[in-house]
C-alpha cells in the first residue's frame, strides 16, 4: 500500500487538449493513466479548462483503469456539455472498458465512436442534421 501512495502521480500521468482542424466546435482531450476515484479532482480541473466548446472527443486509448468513480465523471461530464447545447464523444475504447460502461447501464448513454476519424464525421453528420449515434433520453 505505502507504494501506491507514493506512485500517486503515475495514476494519471498526462493530458492534454488539442484543437481538431475541421471543426472549432470541439477539442480532444487525450488523458493517460486511470480515470478512477483516486484521481478524478484532477481531471475535473482539466476538463474544466476546455472553455467554451460544444463537442469534446475523449481518447480511451491509453487509460488503462476506469471504475464506477470514472463512469460517474463521465456522466457528469456528459450532462454538463448537454446542459451548454454540447456533447462528450468517446473513441479509441478497450473491449473491457466498453463492456463495462455497457454493464453499468450507459451503454446507449454515451456516443462511442471507434476512432477520431469517426467522431470527426459524427460531429460534422450532426452540424447537417443527421441522426446521432445515441439519442437523448
Amino acid at each position: 500500500m505505502p507504494s501506491r501512495i507514493l506512485d500517486c502521480n503515475k495514476s494519471l500521468r498526462a493530458s492534454r487538449f488539442s484543437s481538431i482542424p475541421e471543426t472549432t466546435l470541439a477539442l480532444c482531450w487525450k488523458p493517460e493513466g486511470s480515470l478512477s476515484g483516486e484521481n478524478l479532482a484532477v481531471m475535473a480541473e482539466e476538463a474544466k479548462q476546455r472553455g467554451g466548446i460544444e463537442f469534446l472527443l475523449m481518447d480511451f486509448s491509453k487509460i488503462e483503469e476506469l471504475d464506477a468513480f470514472g463512469v460517474g465523471f463521465l456522466v457528469a461530464l456528459h450532462k454538463d456539455l448537454r446542459i451548454h447545447g454540447g456533447e462528450l464523444i468517446l473513441f479509441g475504447m478497450r473491449p473491457r472498458h466498453r463492456r463495462f460502461i455497457e454493464t453499468l447501464g450507459f451503454g446507449a448513454f454515451f456516443s462511442i465512436a471507434l476512432d477520431q476519424r469517426y467522431a470527426i464525421e459524427y460531429i460534422l453528420g450532426v452540424r447537417k442534421d443527421v441522426f446521432p449515434l445515441a439519442a437523448t433520453c
